[in-house]
């Protein structure tokens, strides 16, 4: 099989960025819906920013959304990073961004004792 050209490289290379850029784009509007959601909740309260993380939900803000919605979330922050960096990161730098997508989500989620004290488990 012949090497690739370096314009085909370069080609490719390119691409791959490209995808990456949709990939987290896409991450981030998940992340975007869920802290939407919550400002449309309680769109006067005053956001507490909870030092230490991504989070900045207050906890009376977060949303309620389905069991399904947050699995699909779960599913395309930790797939849309896999498949953004497979290629050009480590797999330890991968996992810094899962993990801190999915600290930003968590944030932004109801508890699970805030969806008993509503009724919705």
């Amino acid at each position: 099989m012949p090497k690739p050209t370096k314009e085909e490289r370069l080609a490719h290379d390119t691409m791959q960025r490209e995808e990456i850029h949709e990939i987290r784009m896409r991450n981030m509007r998940a992340v975007n819906d869920v802290i939407e959601q919550s400002e449309k909740v309680h769109p006067d309260h005053q956001k507490e920013y909870m030092p230490g993380n991504a989070g900045d939900v207050h906890p009376e803000e977060r949303v309620y959304p389905e069991h399904d919605k947050i699995i699909e979330w779960m599913m395309d922050l930790v797939g849309g990073s896999i498949e953004a960096g497979r290629e050009c990161m480590h797999a330890r730098e991968i996992l810094d961004d899962v993990i801190s997508d999915l600290h930003q989500l968590r944030n932004a989620l109801a508890t699970p004792e805030q969806y008993h004290e509503k009724g919705l488990l």
